[in-house]
């Protein structure tokens, strides 16, 4: 059984995965050409949102002690600067965008399964609350997939 501080680290990283993730789709959707693309991608990110937003209010009735980091990663930070070179390169296609962020969902998938998996135990609010925004990711990879089939 994990401890506590073990569950609030974990899903802290899943908040801060979700902020990463939002300003990843924000920084997608100013690039993007496509405005069915555009738009699906502020749905996005809006959802990312939310869902850190959430996280945050599950953790914070979890545990009440525990400081919430709202400023992402620093893999974010190069994951972002990615986008910015490959558009100085002339690859900032909609299709290169869209591969990009299909490429963090499938991260981020893997991290919530990875919860699922090893942080069962963990009060049945935050993983009842991470298998249905797990969900939600793996079915936003399908829409990605025939969005991506759509462009080629």
């Amino acid at each position: 059984m994990k401890t506590k501080e073990e569950v609030s680290d974990k899903v802290s990283e899943l908040i801060e995965k979700n902020i990463d993730s939002y300003n990843g789709f924000v920084k997608a959707s100013e690039k993007a050409q496509d405005m069915p693309l555009r738009d699906y991608l502020i749905d996005q990110a809006e959802e990312r949102k939310f869902f850190a937003a959430d996280l945050s209010n599950e953790l914070k009735n979890y545990n009440s002690e525990i400081e919430i980091d709202t400023q992402g990663t620093l893999s974010a930070s190069f994951r972002q600067s990615w986008l910015d070179i490959k558009a100085l390169l002339g690859g900032n296609s909609d299709k290169s965008i869209l591969e990009e962020c299909i490429r963090a969902d499938r991260a981020s998938a893997d991290e919530y399964a990875k919860f699922i998996k090893d942080y069962s135990s963990a009060s049945p609010e935050i993983v009842s609350l991470i298998e249905k925004q797990s969900q939600r990711i793996v079915n936003n990879l399908d829409n990605q997939a025939r969005l991506k089939d759509i462009l080629s």
